[in-house]
């Protein structure tokens, strides 16, 4: 039973209710005749009633059209999702931009939003971002860089770019984060673990 019927099913019952309780047979007899007449209260509760089992109706109607089942990515749309990883796998290093990306496989920056979203479940930015995180986080933590090198490499235009980016990232400064180390950061805390890494 769907829960549009689970809904729709006490309110069939209340009607059944009503309906043989609120007939109030008036014998009039012109002949041979009789009539049935509802009382005008119980008239209004079986259109409240019904009214509510409209509004279930045309809710369970909303939200089967909104709710479209996406359709599985063809071949070819994923043979294209995988190039635009491998070009974010290559960008980590540079300042290039999911715009340049999209360029160079000749798609609209919007198509490889749309394509990358639907196979990887995350849009190119966000992929690209974790990648440079983790990137990151490892140079800071295994290198003798500094940081305005370590940021450079990653392709950002200075080290204070760098280091807001990081602390966006992190909730932790880069030099706070090299001092520390993984040796002292106590196992629940979140902001140096790669959990958010892509997949």
């Amino acid at each position: 039973m769907s829960p549009s019927d689970s809904k729709l099913l006490p309110l069939l019952h209340e009607l059944e209710a009503l309906i043989p309780n609120s007939w109030s047979v008036k014998a009039i007899k012109n002949g041979d005749t009789e009539t049935a007449q509802l009382s005008a209260a119980n008239k209004l509760l079986i259109q409240g009633v019904i009214i509510r089992m409209i509004g279930e109706l045309l809710g369970v109607m909303k939200t089967s059209t909104l709710q479209k089942p996406q359709r599985a990515a063809n071949v070819s749309e994923l043979s294209l999702a995988h190039a635009i990883e491998q070009r974010l796998n290559e960008a980590v290093f540079t300042s290039e931009t999911i715009e340049s990306v999209a360029r160079q496989l000749f798609i609209s920056r919007n198509r490889c939003n749309l394509l990358f979203q639907k196979v990887y479940g995350l849009p190119p930015h966000r992929y690209l971002s974790l990648l440079k995180m983790k990137k990151a986080k490892e140079l800071i933590l295994r290198s003798d860089s500094s940081l305005e090198e370590i940021g450079d490499s990653l392709g950002f235009s200075c080290a204070s770019s760098f280091s807001r980016q990081f602390r966006r990232w992190t909730g932790y400064a880069p030099m706070q984060f090299r001092l520390k180390g993984t040796m002292n950061v106590p196992k629940n805390d979140t902001a140096y673990t790669d959990s958010t890494q892509p997949k």
